[in-house]
């Protein structure tokens, strides 16, 4: 009380309301972000897995010489494709080079050294793509990539 005035303070029960708020609000922010990265990692495990049956299928049309559409790849495709030669040269396919507009890039990746014998694949992020490398049978890496922007459905 000053000078007769009585200040009126913050009840018990207010702050005991206020604090289940704010925990309340910080569990629900910590799920929030835990879902993103659980679903972040989950797409980008999809993607690794199409991207490696793409390998699959590209390999063995190369080996049998039929064409992609026998094994259900064909048409319009959103697949960037290179070939790392087993002299290391970079070989790129289609008239968009994006992500390989930097050849270096695999040169000096993890992709290069999957081409020279120190790993028999890798994955990763590479200008907003998703690149799997994986050497094949003939002793050349193939190199893959599918974009990780929206895709839209024009269906």
């Amino acid at each position: 009380m000053i000078m007769g005035i009585e200040k009126p303070g913050v009840s018990l029960r207010a702050r005991v309301n206020l604090l289940t708020a704010t925990l309340a609000a910080a569990a629900v922010f910590v799920s929030v972000v835990a879902i993103y990265f659980v679903t972040e990692q989950s797409l980008r495990a999809q993607v690794n897995d199409r991207l490696s049956a793409k390998v699959d299928v590209l390999a063995a049309s190369a080996a049998s010489g039929a064409p992609l559409a026998f094994f259900g790849l064909g048409g319009s495709q959103t697949l960037e494709v290179a070939l790392i030669t087993a002299a290391g040269d970079v070989i790129t396919v289609g008239a968009r080079d994006a992500p390989f507009d930097d050849r270096d890039a695999l040169r000096t990746g993890p992709e290069m050294a999957v081409a020279q014998g120190r790993g028999s694949g890798t994955s990763r992020e590479l200008a907003g793509y998703q690149v799997l490398a994986r050497k094949l049978p003939n002793g050349e890496t193939l190199v893959v990539a599918e974009s990780l922007q929206p895709s839209i459905c024009r269906c």
